[in-house]
């Protein structure tokens, strides 16, 4: 029997090509855009997730925050000092390492660049995960001696010079002429607003508070706290022990790893699924297309259902074939749908990526069995609820009205 209905069901379908492709259209749509719309924030996602990974593990960010006034005195910022009581008086700080910000510019061969300058320590590469391309990072004796040597960042070096090697080469920092010494690899963004390793160029902590002429304090402390585990308990300490260098007047704000990685989760989230309740709203305007249609076709055919029911078909036979056409209608259109959303997401994603570029991250689809088979059950449940109806109406004909119909 249900051999028999798949069958009338196709058959009508057939009979009726064009009326049955608009039916399935708004399904071929809102099932792709379902796909397409899920694809493109998952891997939104995985990329926000990897880059926050990158940034290095166990990582707390100390944001120096001075510049407001207390209403007793003026707020103490970031100092180099604070660095190294960290590192001395927290057995649950592995590493830390300054970095401050000079308002400053970056000239070779005589054309200037706009770069970031910030001074560090040789701690950054392990607690930030830099890796380098050519030459080597910061050491501690460069630190101890103040000398003059500088790391490019990736997109910097690409600027700069896209084919030769760099390193051995000077370039000018604030007049003062530094020695390339190594060129990092590509990273891109990391902790937080601005801080990119891949357009800054890298100078010792020591030398940078000697260009820094009007403030010595620093921007961020990169903290490396010992396990995962203990992240929490890291950052109470640590400002319990910030607190107590300041005598409780210090301005500066504390954010970990695992805080961003989760904020950012949320909003990519949040993202996904605002576009991906657009795309369930198409399927349910496609939903009540299809209700439309079905129910139109029980309007044309009472003559046919009357006989059917005259020689013997029960109300359920009838109900079952008409939800079986509506069922065989989103079937095609979902299956249909996930193929063209697999071929829109990479094409949107494209179009993101030209028209919507962000700092952060790159447009990306990441198309996974997992959410074709959510946008395929999503079509099969608009078939279901939007087909009964219809079925319903169909099998509660009276056979005597409808054989009497015309």
């Amino acid at each position: 029997m249900i051999l028999d209905s798949i069958t009338t069901g196709l058959k009508n379908i057939i009979a009726n090509r064009m009326r049955s492709f608009l039916s399935i259209l708004g399904i071929v749509f809102g099932t792709a855009a379902l796909v397409a719309t899920m694809s493109i924030g998952e891997g939104t996602k995985r990329q926000i997730v990897s880059a926050v990974e990158a940034m290095g593990s166990n990582l707390i960010v100390i944001e120096s925050q001075r510049g407001p006034v207390f209403r007793r005195r003026a707020a103490h910022g970031l100092r180099l000092k604070d660095v190294r009581q960290l590192q001395k008086r927290s057995p649950l700080v592995k590493a830390a390492a300054p970095i401050q910000w000079i308002p400053t510019g970056a000239s070779y061969g005589g054309k200037f660049y706009p770069v970031i300058v910030q001074g560090t320590t040789a701690n950054l590469a392990e607690i930030n995960k830099l890796d380098v391309e050519r030459g080597r990072f910061l050491t501690s004796k460069d630190i101890d001696e103040r000398a003059k040597v500088c790391v490019l960042g990736s997109k910097i070096k690409e600027n700069i010079s896209p084919r030769a090697p760099l390193v051995g080469k000077f370039i000018e920092i604030n007049r003062s002429s530094f020695l390339i010494v190594g060129e990092l690899k590509k990273k891109g963004y990391g902790a937080g607003k601005g801080i990119n390793p891949d357009v800054t160029i890298f100078i010792p902590i020591t030398v940078s508070r000697e260009l820094g002429e009007s403030d010595q304090n620093l921007t961020y402390i990169f903290a490396q706290g010992v396990s995962p585990e203990l992240i929490d308990e890291t950052k109470e300490e640590i400002t319990r022990l910030l607190d107590g260098f300041h005598d409780g007047h210090g301005s500066f704000k504390l954010w970990a790893q695992e805080e961003l990685l989760r904020k950012r989760r949320e909003i990519s989230e949040a993202f996904r699924w605002a576009l991906g309740s657009i795309a369930i709203v198409c399927l349910i305007i496609a939903g009540i297309g299809i209700m439309n249609i079905l129910l139109a076709g029980v309007n044309e055919r009472i003559k046919e259902i009357g006989i059917r029911k005259a020689v013997g078909a029960s109300p359920a036979d009838i109900m079952q074939q008409f939800l079986f056409e509506s069922l065989l209608l989103t079937v095609a259109g979902g299956l249909i749908g996930i193929g063209v959303g697999i071929l829109m997401s990479q094409r949107i994603s494209d179009l993101l990526v030209r028209f919507l570029p962000q700092k952060e991250f790159h447009w990306v689809a990441v198309i996974t069995p997992g959410w074709m088979l959510v946008a395929f059950c999503f079509a099969l449940m608009t078939g279901i609820l939007f087909g009964i109806y219809p079925a319903l109406k169909a099998s509660r004909l009276d056979p005597c009205e409808a054989l009497m119909y015309e």
